[in-house]
């Protein structure tokens, strides 16, 4: 396997962890689950990058490449979402 094709698990494992630690340190916030669903669609766009550069056949790196595309649809709302509840908090 190359080396380069770890930047991507790592990245998922990071994001990961940290989309867990932002649930569990404001369990009651919404903006704090929100923040986690676009951490968690991110995590799940590297995964699906990953996946990609360590399939075999094309089908598979298609069916994964799918998978990022599709995880990438809920960044966009779920960033907007955050940011305006975030914004009108008393921070």
């Amino acid at each position: 396997m190359n080396p380069y094709n770890l930047a991507p698990l790592i990245s998922f494992i990071f994001l990961l962890a940290g989309g867990f630690y932002v649930i569990k340190k404001g369990q009651g916030r919404v903006f704090n689950w929100l923040f986690a669903f676009a951490v968690f669609a991110l995590s799940a766009m590297e995964l699906g990058n990953f996946m990609v550069l360590i399939s075999s056949s094309g089908a598979t790196a298609l069916f994964w490449q799918r998978w990022v595309l599709v995880s990438a649809a809920f960044l966009p709302l779920s960033w907007v979402v955050f940011s305006l509840i975030f914004a009108r908090e008393n921070y």
